[in-house]
Parts: C-alpha cells; sequence; structure tokens
C-alpha cells in the first residue's frame, strides 16, 4: 500500500453539544471557586479560576476544527506536523462506539497522541501502523478521560 493514498478527515475531538444548564453550572462552580480563593487571600488563584471557567465555556461552544490526517513516507501527518515513524513508541486502536487511535511518543508535553478515526478507515490504519510500529494495547491518557469526562 503506497502510504501517500491513506488520509482521512476528522474532528480534533469529539464535540458534545452543552445545555444552557451546564454553562450555568460552569458559571457557579467558577465564581463561587473563585470567590472561596478570596476569602482564602489567595487573589490570584481566584482570578485563575475564572479566567480557566471563562475558557471552558468558550471551548465548549465552539466545535472542533476538521483536521486532515495522512501517511506520508515517514510518518502521520496532522495538518501541517509530522509524527515520524520512528518516533512512535508503540499504538493500539481502540473499537468501542467511536473508533481512536491512540499513540504513544516520547514527546514531553504530548506523550499520547489520540486521534478519532472513521469507522472505514480503522483496518486500513492498522496495516499503515503495524508494517513501522509495534502494536501494543494502550489506555487514553488521564487528562484526556478528564476533558472527555466533562465533555470535551
Amino acid at each position: 500500500m503506497n502510504p501517500t493514498t491513506l488520509s482521512w478527515e476528522g474532528h480534533e475531538h469529539l464535540h458534545i453539544e452543552r445545555t444552557r444548564d451546564w454553562y450555568w453550572a460552569l458559571g457557579i462552580v467558577s465564581v463561587s471557586s473563585a470567590l472561596t480563593s478570596l476569602l482564602f487571600g489567595n487573589i490570584l488563584f481566584g482570578v485563575l479560576i475564572l479566567v480557566a471557567g471563562i475558557t471552558l465555556g468558550l471551548m465548549a461552544h465552539h466545535p472542533p476544527r476538521t483536521v486532515v490526517f495522512r501517511f506520508v513516507e515517514k510518518g502521520l501527518m496532522i495538518e501541517n506536523e509530522l509524527y515520524p515513524f520512528s518516533d512512535m513508541k508503540a499504538f493500539w486502536i481502540t473499537e468501542d462506539e467511536h473508533p481512536t487511535l491512540l499513540i504513544d511518543t516520547p514527546r514531553f508535553l504530548t506523550p499520547d497522541v489520540v486521534i478519532p478515526l472513521p469507522d472505514d478507515a480503522v483496518e486500513e490504519v492498522r496495516a499503515e501502523l503495524r508494517a513501522h510500529v509495534e502494536e501494543r494495547e494502550l489506555e487514553e491518557p488521564l487528562p484526556y478521560k478528564i476533558m472527555e469526562m466533562l465533555g470535551f
């Protein structure tokens, strides 16, 4: 298989529509946490909580961008960023409700790459990666699980 022919488009992450109640709950939790922080004399932390709450609200409101994923000779391109096969320690594809590609890399800030897969590309992606990288069962990283639990 020619790796340059395997490409697909997908969202950065799964998008969940939020209700008005979700935004109210976010606001109440953010403001009450910031006020508690102020009561304990930590003004900076209170401001940080408010900024984080506003940022989460804005992120939740906007749907994820559509990204192009494609295999090239040296690795996996995600938009304009190359993840070389030589930097990939292992990969795993979860096949639950929404298939997901997990890639373990040695990068410090993004050691685990989580990519949603279309149902019809699972076997082609697995075959392409098996030719270059070890397939080993991986779990979704904790920060990703937390963000998923929060609905991001």
